[in-house]
């Protein structure tokens, strides 16, 4: 019972500040030329971001089967889809945009993360995204946007993966009041680095069309970490430590123990459902999860009694 209530207590602890984060809710099913402005989907906006759903009456913005592609949704029964970089700078990126729930507390930690898919018809891969939150209301003009530092950056390698989904995630402590959060790539056309997939070829008299690197976007979150908000931290969290953080579902959790000291760790996803639990033998313990990609909570027990928890954020192999 003591283990169940620190899990519900975390989960409620983890609410998302974004609002309609899988892109269900909407005004209208998209159709032919449905871009998120005109398509209506609650809390969003995106100048030439796409908007994919089941409901489509269009069969070129249906899911799973549309015109850049076939993906299933990492959640629910849509997403959107927008280029990060294209071979002309004149067609830039088109940022994905959205106001947060509430504001962002100063000095706290947040957990950020999304999950993307390289189109079917994209002949390029990137690692350049990022997540930008402002105070005020973003810039419209791209060139605006280049100027801005994200707080979050993408850290992995190229996501060329077309058939599954890659996660996207970081943390950062805010500096208090950003209420606006703006996913997209913001080094430019120039400072972007691009590796050749191979792709469809384009269609005639477009020479340029397929050359770019375009993703459908699913499942996006800012959750509070108040576990590690920043002048809250313990010396009992900080006599444990687990990394890298995030992975790939295998990390490393190191803590201060007697040689007569028992101790375990249990993790379970974010539904409060457990994945994992394993004895940890000594002060360095390797631990590997069979898991999907996303945010899972865990609970070091040590002689039986609970004492540490925490997050680990799981990337998708």
């Amino acid at each position: 019972m003591i283990l169940l209530a620190l899990v519900l207590s975390l989960c409620v602890e983890a609410q998302n500040l974004v609002s309609n984060p899988s892109f269900e809710e909407h005004d209208g099913c998209p159709n032919s030329g449905s871009w998120i402005p005109n398509g209506q989907v609650f809390y969003w906006d995106g100048g030439g971001v796409q908007y994919f759903n089941e409901c489509a009456t269009s069969s070129d913005f249906d899911v799973p089967d549309n015109f850049l592609g076939s993906q299933e949704p990492y959640a629910g029964n849509a997403y959107v889809g927008t280029s990060f970089w294209t071979i002309s700078p004149a067609l830039e990126m088109h940022p994905l945009k959205t106001q947060l729930s509430s504001s962002l507390v100063e000095n706290a930690t947040y957990h950020v993360q999304f999950y993307v898919s390289l189109w079917d018809i994209s002949w390029y891969a990137i690692k350049n995204m990022g997540v930008y939150f402002s105070s005020d209301v973003p810039p419209s003009s791209i060139d605006s946007l280049l100027n801005c530092e994200p707080q979050v950056r993408y850290e992995g390698d190229f996501i060329s993966d077309k058939e599954g989904w890659t996660l996207v995630s970081g943390s950062f402590v805010a500096q208090g009041g950003e209420r606006f959060m703006t996913i997209g790539n913001f080094d430019g056309h120039s400072g972007t680095n691009t590796i050749f997939v191979n792709g469809p070829p384009p269609p005639a008299g477009q020479p340029d069309y397929h050359k770019l690197a375009g993703y459908f976007i699913d499942d996006v979150s800012v959750v509070p970490d108040s576990i590690t908000a920043v002048g809250e931290v313990t010396a009992d969290e900080l006599s444990h430590q687990l990394y890298p953080n995030p992975n790939i579902g295998e990390f490393t959790l190191s803590m201060v123990m007697s040689d007569h000291d028992v101790a375990a760790v249990t993790v379970w996803n974010i539904s409060g459902q457990q994945v994992h639990a394993q004895q940890l033998i000594s002060e360095f313990n390797t631990v590997k999860l069979d898991v999907v990609g996303g945010l899972y909570l865990y609970s070091i027990t040590l002689n039986g009694t609970p004492k540490w928890t925490g997050k680990v954020s799981i990337s998708s192999h």
